[in-house]
């Protein structure tokens, strides 16, 4: 069994988008969330231009927009003021934030 490097904090948002998956495609969502408290960085993409700071879990074709704290931090000054979490300065650098879940075609909408 593998320890955890990182903890994960869905917000509200994300919650209320991922108990609208049914149970199987449910499952499959926290399978492949739970490998981000291992390893963040491993297969997902850093997303660019207004959503820069972020990043995606591609789940075929839903994906999960997160944010790793560590990643975010260094990036600092760089960010858009909108990209920052209110909580920020309470979280651990080993904290991913987890922002929205979807389809491919409407998750970057949400943002």
């Amino acid at each position: 069994m593998q320890v955890q490097s990182y903890v994960l904090k869905a917000t509200s948002k994300f919650q209320d988008l991922i108990n609208r998956f049914d149970n199987s495609t449910h499952r499959e969502i926290d399978s492949s969330i739970m490998k981000l408290a291992n390893d963040p960085y491993s297969n997902t993409k850093p997303l660019k231009g207004r959503y820069y700071g972020r990043r995606s879990l591609r789940i075929g074709k839903i994906r999960v927009i997160f944010a790793i704290c560590e990643e975010c931090r260094k990036l600092g000054a760089l960010l858009r003021k909108d990209s920052k979490c209110v909580d920020c300065d309470e979280e651990s650098d080993k904290t991913v934030k987890l922002f929205y879940v979807g389809f491919r075609e409407t998750v970057y909408d949400s943002l």
